[in-house]
């Protein structure tokens, strides 16, 4: 750390084992600059009825600090999707490797993250699509049965075997990738 602060290096010793408190610490400071409460930072959704088409509002479990977690790695994929290279920030999401309710210890880690579109994505969580240990994208038998279908090669083919856009930092975790092959993945 050449040419940090005194300050710079307090708060590295503070944080840098310390990923999650990094992140509340963050959450709060985001809501007082912003002069809002911390529960309106993270969004609540809505329940609707769908009978009379009216709203309701009730108690939700939010996933405080996900806000934090997606800005960092869409920023650490440049804003892209890691398989397709899609650069719409709102078509992105954080994706976890290790599933949120799967490992509370790793929720937060970059390293379980990457940047999808919500295709593959949604595609990586139902297990259609993997990512081996060398970064390359597999796809599962499921989804090879479609393989002649139009839809298959633009969006999933053409990507297969092919190694993910990676980060300059915080690369996807092998034992992360592992454990998403062995346990989600429609081998």
């Amino acid at each position: 750390m050449a040419n940090a602060s005194k300050m710079d290096k307090a708060i590295w010793d503070e944080f840098h084992n310390n990923w999650e408190g990094l992140i509340f610490e963050s959450e709060k400071v985001l809501a007082e600059i912003s002069g809002k409460d911390l529960k309106e930072i993270v969004s609540k959704p809505t329940i609707k009825s769908d009978l009379i088409g009216e709203d309701r509002y009730g108690n939700v479990k939010i996933r405080v600090n996900q806000n934090f977690f997606r800005q960092v790695i869409l920023t650490i994929y440049s804003y892209q999707c890691a398989i397709c290279s899609l650069n719409i920030p709102d078509l992105l999401i954080a994706g976890h490797i290790v599933p949120w309710s799967a490992n509370n210890k790793e929720r937060l880690n970059p390293q379980n993250g990457i940047c999808f579109c919500a295709l593959h994505d949604k595609a990586f969580d139902k297990g259609l699509i993997g990512i081996d240990s060398d970064f390359k994208v597999i796809m599962s038998q499921e989804l090879e049965k479609v393989k002649n279908n139009s839809f298959f090669f633009p969006y999933f083919g053409n990507y297969e075997h092919k190694c993910i856009n990676l980060p300059d930092k915080f690369l996807p975790r092998t034992d992360f990738l592992q454990f998403h092959l062995k346990e989600i993945f429609r081998s």
